[in-house]
């Protein structure tokens, strides 16, 4: 099986409440007020990107010792992955252009199921103060099918954990939405050891927050 597309460059966004802050807790944060006011993203490494199934390598990279504090370079002992939903954005946004929350989903073509991949112990040597880079750049899995937006029409929700709505709590206009019906209510499962389910419908942010953030940075010029 081959990508679904060509893929040139990616963000994963943080936006479910519960993960955001057991992410905190492992980095030994608090969750960051900005989680309450914007989708919070980082660039992801196009080149990592692989078709499920294709076998997943356990990095190496510069590991600090919780002990001594000194840094070395190892393989990662703290592997783990996040189940997530990948966007597929379909057409381009001239430069100098921006568009609104309710505008974003025409912009998205469909969704995949994605595995972030993550080595923990390299993560957190390395990204106070730039963010992640290498403990987060070695593997996201993602489905050979893309499911289109028009068949998840039956699975539109409003999202439980913030309104968005132009009469909800978001200070930033640019990010509401008029409808209340703002995500999807999709539930998927993750079988390891153990098994665990995840609700899409329980976002903090709107999918279509994600493509809209991507829009507004390429407003300004410098």
């Amino acid at each position: 099986m081959h990508r679904p597309f060509n893929i040139s460059n990616f963000t994963d966004f943080m936006c479910a409440d519960v993960h955001v802050d057991n992410c905190s807790r492992l980095a030994g944060a608090a969750t960051p007020p900005s989680h309450y006011a914007m989708p919070l993203g980082y660039n992801g490494r196009a080149s990592s990107v692989v078709i499920d199934g294709e076998p997943v390598h356990r990095p190496h990279g510069m590991v600090r010792d919780p002990q001594t504090s000194s840094i070395s370079f190892q393989q990662s002992q703290r592997v783990d992955f996040e189940s997530e939903i990948g966007l597929f954005v379909s057409q381009p946004l001239p430069r100098g252009r921006t568009i609104s929350a309710d505008e974003a989903s025409d912009y998205i073509f469909g969704i995949v199921l994605l595995n972030d991949w993550s080595a923990r112990d390299v993560q957190f040597a390395e990204m106070t103060p730039l963010g992640p880079f290498n403990g987060k750049a070695f593997a996201t899995s993602i489905s050979p099918w893309v499911t289109t937006l028009d068949t998840l029409q039956g699975s539109k929700c409003a999202s439980p954990a913030v309104d968005l709505r132009k009469e909800g709590s978001t200070g930033a206009a640019h990010l509401r939405h008029s409808d209340e019906k703002s995500t999807w209510d999709l539930e998927f499962e993750v079988s390891v050891s153990s098994k665990c389910k995840s609700v899409s419908g329980k976002t903090h942010k709107a999918r279509a927050c994600q493509a809209l953030i991507h829009a507004v940075a390429l407003v300004e010029k410098i």
